[in-house]
C-alpha cells in the first residue's frame, strides 16, 4: 500500500534512528501534522519523522495537547 511504501521510505531516510532519543531503533513513522486533522500532509515526507514506540507516545502524543491520543480519537472529521 501507499502507506507501507511511505513508512519504509521515512524509516530508511532516518536510518531507523529515533528522532527524539537518538538511541532506540525507530519502528514508527510519526506525522508532525496529525493525519486525522490534516490528511493532505499524510504522505508528505517533510512532516514525518521516525521514532521508537516509547518516544512516540511520550513526545508525539503528549497528554493534554491537541495531538494527544485521546483528543485525536474524539475528533470527528
Amino acid at each position: 500500500t501507499e502507506k507501507e511504501v511511505f513508512n519504509k521510505l521515512i524509516l530508511e531516510r532516518d536510518n531507523e534512528i529515533c528522532y527524539y532519543c537518538g538511541e532506540h531503533t525507530a519502528t514508527i513513522v510519526h506525522h508532525l501534522r496529525p493525519q486525522k486533522l490534516e490528511p493532505f500532509f499524510a504522505l508528505d515526507p517533510d512532516y514525518a519523522i521516525s521514532v521508537c514506540e516509547k518516544c512516540h507516545y511520550k513526545y508525539g502524543h503528549k497528554t493534554g495537547t491537541e495531538c494527544s491520543t485521546g483528543n485525536l480519537a474524539a475528533k470527528v472529521c
